[in-house]
């Protein structure tokens, strides 16, 4: 997936986590959304 390869390449940049908090919350794939929120997760403290 492009937002893993995103989140692990650059780490956490705050347009990655802006990028992942609205996958999170908007994307139309419930599977995209709780994989977004799972990252989140665990990128942040």
């Amino acid at each position: 997936m492009g937002l893993g390869l995103l989140a692990t390449t650059i780490g956490v940049q705050p347009k990655t986590i802006e990028l992942l908090r609205d996958r999170a919350i908007n994307d139309p794939d419930e599977q995209l959304r709780e994989w977004a929120q799972k990252q989140l997760n665990q990128l942040q403290p």
